[in-house]
């Protein structure tokens, strides 16, 4: 009669342990995905405060691809940016920007103009959490030419 109470105990678990685990499971999907609330952090990366720098909250991505961000000029020495690239789409600037030291502008993709290519980023839902790669290439007087610094920005898109 003792393994009757271990059988019974063994069937009890086969039984609901099953049904306990699938409920766990469905529970920790619902919380992963619907529960928790995820935030899309808003940073650069890599943060530097050299050569070119993109400040925190100082960018803007747009749903249909259009991109806004400061782009400031950290080196000790006046550089030329030549060339943009987001999100693999290339931008040889039709008229160069120059920058001193600490000097910053503002890139539009809707008011800087290209000598050849566009400067978009991809395209997305409103609220994604997006990821854009900025790759910024530019000359250092008196020095190096063709420099090129890679930053990402994430955040999330906005309407136009």
């Amino acid at each position: 009669m003792k393994f009757l109470k271990g059988q019974s105990a063994t069937e009890y678990l086969m039984t609901y342990g099953w049904a306990l685990l699938a409920i766990a499971i469905v529970g920790g999907l619902l919380y992963m995905y619907v529960f928790s609330n995820k935030e899309c952090p808003d940073a650069v990366r890599p943060a530097s405060q050299q050569d070119i720098i993109i400040p925190a909250n100082q960018y803007q991505v747009y749903t249909n691809g259009s991109i806004k961000f400061i782009l400031k000029n950290g080196m000790d020495k006046t550089i030329t940016v030549k060339q943009i690239d987001v999100d693999g789409n290339s931008c040889v600037l039709a008229t160069p920007i120059q920058l001193a030291p600490g000097q910053q502008t503002t890139i539009d993709s809707d008011t800087t103009s290209c000598s050849t290519g566009t400067l978009q980023a991809n395209p997305s839902n409103e609220n994604a959490c997006v990821e854009v790669s900025v790759d910024v290439v530019y000359d250092v007087q008196d020095g190096l030419t063709g420099v090129k610094k890679s930053r990402t920005i994430l955040t999330k898109s906005v309407a136009p």
